[in-house]
């Protein structure tokens, strides 16, 4: 997996607004928990960080790219974050590789 805008903050434009966009699903937490943590070791409240991956479409015979927002929507008393999982959105692969 590859961590896009890792340990910056993004600043959306005016004419948009964050989207959640929940799973709803369940899966390995603890994992999913280390490469958040990976790609944003000091998170602050209100920052987004973009997950990149890329999985083989068998369908469509060709690999996707994606991008993936999480927004830390609170701070626990312990300091852990909470995420809010956003748009998915696909990239081209020149963008996936340069970042």
């Amino acid at each position: 997996m590859n961590y896009a805008a890792a340990n910056s903050r993004f600043s959306q434009p005016s004419n948009s607004s964050w989207q959640p966009k929940p799973l709803n699903r369940t899966g390995d937490l603890s994992g999913w928990k280390r490469r958040m943590k990976q790609a944003c070791p000091n998170p602050k409240q209100g920052e987004i960080v973009y997950l990149d991956r890329t999985y083989f479409d068998r369908a469509e015979q060709e690999a996707v790219y994606e991008r993936i927002g999480y927004k830390v929507i609170n701070i626990v008393g312990n300091g852990e974050a909470i995420w809010q999982r956003g748009r998915v959105v696909r990239i081209e692969e020149r963008e996936y590789l340069a970042s």
